[in-house]
C-alpha cells in the first residue's frame, strides 16, 4: 500500500506542473498587485486535474495486476515442467548407465554412476551398481569403497554384504576386516536409526515422568518403568554419540593404487616402510600438504589392519565420505 500511494503522489505532482491547452494562466503573486486567492473556476480545474491523474494511476496499477494474473498460469506451467524434467533426468541417466554395464563397458558405466553420486542424493542401489561396475573393470579398491558407502546406507542388506565380503576375500584372503568390536556392533544400525531410538526412549521417559506428576496415585507403579526408560535413554544416547564419532571423526580410506608405497615420513625421499595392495582398507590419522620446489604433494598418515602407521600419497587412496542422506529414487534398481 505504501508503494502505491507514493506512486500516486508522484503522478499527481507531475500533473500539477502541466496546464491543459486553453487554460487560464496562473494568478500573479501578491507582490505584483494581484489577489492571492484563486478564482473558483481555477479551483475546479485543479480538482479535475487531480481526479484525472488519480484515474490514470489507478488504470496503471490495474494494468500491471492484470498482466501478472495473465502470466501466472504460464509461470506455473514452466515451473512444473522444470520440476518434471529434473525428476526424470536422474532415472534416465541411471538407465543409460545400466545399459553401458550390460554392454560390457564397465569403466564408462562406473563413470556414469559416479556422476549420479555427485549430482543426486545417495541411494544404496546406486553405490551397489557402482561397486559392481568397478569390480568388473578390475578396480577392486574402488569397488570396495563403493560397497562401503552402500553399507553405511543399508547396513543389513544381504546383497551388499555378500559382494563386499567377496571382493575383500579376493584382495586379502579374508572376508572381514579387523576392527574394534564396538564399531562393528554400532554399524548394525544407521545413524538415523540410532537417532530415532534415542529420541523414542527420551520421549517415553518424559511421558512417564509427566504421568507421575499428573497422577500421583500411579507413582509407585510407574517408578520401575520410569527408571528402566531412563537407563535405556542414557544407553541409546551413548550409542548415538559413539556412532556419530565413528562416522564423522574417524576417517577411513581404501587403497586404489596397484601397490601403494607407505613411507616413514611425508617425503618421497623417506624410507619405504611397507606396501599396500589395491583394495586394502586403512584408517587416516593425519594429513599434510607440502611444497617441494615447484611441486605440491599431499600426504596422509594411515594405519592398516595390523596397526602399522606410515605415510602414503593422497592420490593412491580414496577417502570414504561421511554417511550421506539416503534416498530411494524411482528407477534405481540394484543389479
Amino acid at each position: 500500500m505504501s508503494v502505491e500511494r507514493s506512486g500516486e503522489a508522484m503522478d499527481l505532482q507531475n500533473c500539477r506542473g502541466v496546464k491543459p491547452p486553453g487554460s487560464s494562466p496562473s494568478p500573479l503573486p501578491p507582490s505584483l498587485g494581484a489577489s492571492a486567492r484563486p478564482r473558483r473556476n481555477e479551483v475546479k480545474a485543479g480538482k479535475g486535474e487531480r481526479a484525472a491523474c488519480r484515474a490514470i494511476a489507478s488504470e496503471r496499477r490495474l494494468g500491471v495486476r492484470g498482466e501478472a494474473v495473465r502470466l501466472m498460469p504460464i509461470m506455473i506451467a514452466v515451473l512444473c515442467l522444470a520440476a518434471t524434467a529434473r525428476a526424470e533426468n536422474p532415472a534416465t541417466a541411471f538407465e543409460q548407465a545400466n545399459k553401458l554395464y550390460e554392454q560390457g563397458k564397465f569403466e564408462q558405466a562406473a563413470t556414469a554412476y559416479e556422476k549420479l553420486v555427485l549430482s543426486e542424493p545417495a541411494a544404496p542401489s546406486l553405490y551397489f551398481n557402482l561397486g559392481n561396475a568397478w569390480f568388473k573393470a578390475g578396480q577392486s579398491g574402488r569397488a570396495i569403497a563403493a560397497y562401503r558407502q552402500a553399507e553405511k546406507l543399508a547396513p543389513r542388506d544381504p546383497n551388499i554384504r555378500f559382494n563386499l565380503n567377496f571382493v575383500r576375500k579376493k584382495v586379502s584372503g579374508s572376508d572381514s576386516v579387523p576392527s574394534d568390536g564396538w564399531q562393528h556392533w554400532l554399524a548394525a544400525l544407521t545413524l538415523n536409526e540410532w537417532t530415532a531410538l534415542a529420541m523414542g526412549a527420551f520421549w517415553l521417559w518424559f511421558f512417564l515422568l509427566a504421568l507421575r506428576e499428573l497422577r500421583p496415585a500411579l507413582r509407585k507403579n510407574l517408578s520401575g518403568y520410569t527408571g528402566i526408560s531412563g537407563v535405556a535413554m542414557v544407553a541409546l544416547a551413548g550409542c548415538l554419540a559413539a556412532t556419530t564419532y565413528a562416522q564423522f571423526r574417524i576417517k577411513e580410506a581404501v587403497v586404489i593404487a596397484t601397490n601403494a608405497v607407505v613411507r616413514y615420513g611425508p617425503l618421497e625421499e623417506s624410507k619405504v616402510y611397507y606396501q599396500l595392495r589395491d583394495g586394502s582398507e586403512v584408517t587416516v590419522l593425519d594429513e599434510q600438504d607440502l611444497t617441494v620446489g615447484d611441486k605440491k604433494q599431499s600426504w596422509l598418515q594411515v594405519q592398516d589392519a595390523t596397526h602399522r602407521v606410515g605415510w602414503v600419497q593422497r592420490d593412491q587412496i580414496i577417502l570414504l565420505a561421511a554417511t550421506p542422506a539416503a534416498k530411494s529414487v524411482t528407477g534405481y534398481v540394484s543389479r
